[in-house]
């Protein structure tokens, strides 16, 4: 038993890892990191639309990458102060784009990030692992 790979999240690292679901408010699937960051950030923007854009746009502020925009070239340059793989996030109301080049620990560490940023508790988002 102890050489079986966990497929629930350990919190640990996440290198050479794959996502195969997550939950937070249910439980969705989502097969890559840039797609869980994308659902998470779109269940935040959709909990808190009133907030949303300004907290990312006024946290998030990097000198040599952006997190956030809501310019799309801004997602498409892919230069030192722009984003290298910005993805628009789907199923909101308003045009925001999220960097998405980070790697599984980040991408984990972004999300956890945003949840306490909008004062939802991280005990409720769990990572499960392809196995």
């Amino acid at each position: 038993m102890e050489n079986q790979k966990k497929s629930e999240d350990t919190r640990g690292d996440y290198t050479h890892t794959k996502p195969l679901s997550f939950t937070f408010e249910h439980r969705l699937e989502s097969r890559t990191w840039k797609c869980l960051l994308l659902e998470v950030c779109s269940i935040l923007y959709n909990r808190h639309k009133d907030v949303f854009l300004q907290k990312v746009l006024d946290h998030y502020i990097a000198s040599n990458r952006m997190y956030f925009s809501t310019d799309r070239d801004d997602a498409d340059r892919g230069i030192i102060g722009t984003m290298v793989a910005g993805r628009h996030i789907p199923n909101i109301d308003i045009d925001i784009w999220v960097e998405t080049s980070w790697n599984a620990n980040d991408t984990d560490k972004l999300c956890r990030e945003l949840i306490e940023l909008f004062g939802d508790s991280n005990d409720g988002f769990n990572i499960n692992l392809v196995p």
